[in-house]
């Protein structure tokens, strides 16, 4: 899944100070205030029939339209192109079109994308960049990582825990609502002794006794499929290979969404 991000911090204060928008504590627009202009638009729009169903299934189709999948996070190093004209394309992409659709529909999926939907890293350092890009609502709202096997190779089987998504407290200092970790199934494999046990006692850590983990098996195009092992954090050490049916990714993180 394509996300592109970009810092959004200084645009919006920018928006904010010349009172085009109005900001709520997690950075993201509030609307609770309706310009006069808009009031038509926005009754007009709350009679479509999508916006009539009841919250709970709007949500339902939402959810299934915007999440369910691994956004892959990786730094992209391009020259600056300098062209006279206008553009030859729209900039603006179609991936997340729907929160531009209406004021009431961004209200309701505005973090649905981060909330709904894994993040992974490779190598680590995205991370930190993608942190920084993010408005506090959006870092908060991120509640699954997915666990390349070269970041766990680097960590895990050297010891270096410490520095790996996690703060002095022990919780995720990027994303503090972490609560699902998805991890290749090669990790159960290592044979270096202990791997197993501190992946056990960093998760724990990390997420809590009441988070949980997802090991995925990967095809050889390297694309994850069905789970096969999925545990809460605290049974994490008694890992034992199990099928879990046909249920997908998004299906086995419905249950912590």
């Amino acid at each position: 899944m394509k996300m592109t991000l970009c810092d959004q911090r200084d645009y919006m204060g920018l928006q904010q100070e010349q009172g085009l928008v109005q900001l709520q504590e997690n950075g993201l627009i509030s609307l609770e205030h309706t310009p006069e202009h808009l009031v038509s638009i926005v009754e007009k729009n709350s009679k479509i029939f999508l916006l009539s169903l009841p919250a709970e299934i709007r949500n339902r189709i939402f959810k299934y339209t915007l999440g369910g999948n691994i956004v892959w996070c990786t730094i992209t190093r391009c020259h600056v192109v300098i062209r006279t004209g206008p553009p030859r394309r729209y900039i603006i992409d179609t991936e997340h079109a729907l929160l531009r659709v209406c004021r009431q529909i961004y209200v309701e999926t505005a973090l649905l994308p981060f909330s709904t939907n894994d993040f992974g890293f490779i190598p680590r350092q995205p991370v930190q960049v993608l942190w920084q890009r993010m408005l506090p609502g959006q870092r908060n709202a991120v509640t699954g990582v997915v666990i390349d096997d070269s970041t766990v190779r680097g960590h895990l089987c050297s010891g270096k825990t410490e520095s790996l998504y996690t703060s002095s407290q022990g919780k995720s200092s990027e994303f503090p609502n972490l609560r699902l970790l998805v991890f290749h199934d090669k990790v159960l494999r290592e044979e270096k002794p202990g791997v197993v046990e501190r992946l056990s006692g960093w998760v724990q850590q990390l997420l809590g006794p009441w988070g949980k983990i997802v090991v995925m098996a990967m095809n050889a195009a390297g694309v994850y499929f069905e789970p096969c092992i999925e545990r809460s954090a605290a049974g994490m050490c008694g890992l034992e290979d199990r099928s879990t049916g046909n249920n997908s990714l998004q299906e086995e993180r419905s249950q912590v969404s």
